[in-house]
């Protein structure tokens, strides 16, 4: 899914968490710098309709990848359209 967003073109990529777990943990979401502002407000927007938490973590979409590469749990993702690896290929599983 792409979303466009002033001239820059925004890849959105979702792991959709077991319905199980989902009640019981917080949300986490990457974006890009530029998108701090937007992304804490629309997480508490969220967090004050679901009462969900949302953790924002900012930085490059390069950065942002190979932190998740390495592991690190990433729900929703606002980055770079062309910027992931896999973007010319399957993506990833939801590991």
């Amino acid at each position: 899914m792409f979303v466009a967003l002033g001239r820059r073109n925004i890849a959105v990529r979702r792991r959709i968490p077991c319905a199980c777990r989902a009640a019981a943990r917080d949300l986490v979401v990457y974006g890009e710098p530029t998108l701090q502002k937007v992304l804490k407000s629309v997480g508490s927007l969220w967090q004050a309709h679901t009462g969900t938490r949302v953790n924002v973590l900012v930085a490059p979409t390069d950065l942002s990848y190979a932190q998740i590469d390495r592991g690190a749990r990433c729900d929703v993702i606002f980055a770079l359209a062309g910027a992931a690896p896999w973007m010319n290929s399957a993506p990833p599983s939801a590991g």
